[in-house]
């Protein structure tokens, strides 16, 4: 099985934390082939526990 790394940078900006983790969510659903895996390790609850406090911004939008 092969690796595949990805990441998403964030910084302070005008999303809420919410809406920041489901287009995070959203970009790794399109970077990777297996959903099912996204959904299981990547879902928008767990990625919002790791965003910081306040409003954010993907850096890549």
């Amino acid at each position: 099985m092969a690796t595949v790394l990805t990441h998403v940078e964030v910084e302070p900006g005008r999303y809420a934390q919410n809406d920041t983790a489901k287009r995070i969510y959203r970009l790794f659903r399109e970077r990777f082939e297996d959903t099912s895996f996204v959904r299981k390790v990547a879902s928008a609850d767990l990625i919002q526990e790791f965003l910081p406090p306040g409003g954010s911004r993907i850096l890549e939008e």
